[in-house]
């Protein structure tokens, strides 16, 4: 049983509502061929999906109030997240395999240091991430991850750079 395989036949345990499609025949060799694509763009699709459910999840979190103090009860006043990011170590705590992790953390950093301003900001000599003051309330930080989410493409493409680097340091 090859990666691929074990890798798909375990998916749907952690994640539900995985896309089905249908593949006209034309031929067994590009019938093979497209039933493949398929799976691992599916696949990559599905992955997305449960980082960006993780993401919008920790979004929640950050903006959850103390009934007793009225203020945030999982970010410092200074914006300090204080849960574990799914990208970070605690990737584990979200449902995410470490790889996972890297790819969503790779696209968190790109939104860090894009033009546009992120809900979630790390701060490099801390090694940490920070809430954005400027995402006031959850409608607006939701409505920008909306706009900024990890797309399947996105994850197929970061995961192929992942793979590259990987065999070139063998």
């Amino acid at each position: 049983m090859n990666n691929l395989h074990r890798e798909m036949v375990a998916f749907p345990a952690r994640k539900n509502g995985i896309v089905s499609a249908k593949v006209r025949s034309v031929g067994r060799q590009r019938l093979a061929d497209t039933a493949h694509s398929l799976s691992r763009s599916g696949l990559a699709k599905a992955k997305a999906e449960l980082c960006n459910e993780a993401v919008q999840t920790l979004i929640q979190f950050c903006y959850d109030i103390d009934a007793d103090l009225g203020v945030c009860e999982n970010v410092d006043a200074d914006g300090i997240i204080r849960v574990p990011v799914p990208w970070g170590r605690g990737h584990q705590q979200w449902g995410l395999r470490s790889t996972e992790a890297v790819i969503l953390r790779t696209h968190m950093m790109q939104l860090s240091t894009a033009a546009t301003s992120p809900v979630f900001v790390y701060d490099a000599y801390a090694k940490r991430w920070l809430l954005n003051a400027d995402y006031d309330d959850l409608i607006k930080a939701l409505d920008y991850w909306k706009v900024a989410e990890l797309t399947a493409q996105s994850y197929t493409t970061y995961a192929n750079t992942l793979r590259n680097l990987r065999h070139a340091k063998r």
